[in-house]
């Protein structure tokens, strides 16, 4: 059986996180929906739909 290691996505998701929060108000809109596309992507990898749906509810009106 394989054994998947959750660990570097995990990593990824928190420092892409935090970046978004330190940087969001000095960023262009598209880049913000960018952050935020991958941002669901690692979520959605790691199972973590309600995670997903909290940070876009927080981050999407600096998308638009």
């Amino acid at each position: 059986m394989i054994e998947l290691n959750f660990k570097p996505i995990e990593q990824t998701l928190a420092r892409t996180v935090w970046d978004l929060k330190r940087d969001y108000k000095q960023m262009d809109e598209r880049d913000v929906a960018y952050d935020l596309g991958y941002i669901m992507a690692l979520c959605f990898s790691l199972g973590r739909k309600r995670l997903a749906s909290r940070i876009m509810d927080r981050f999407e009106p600096y998308a638009h």
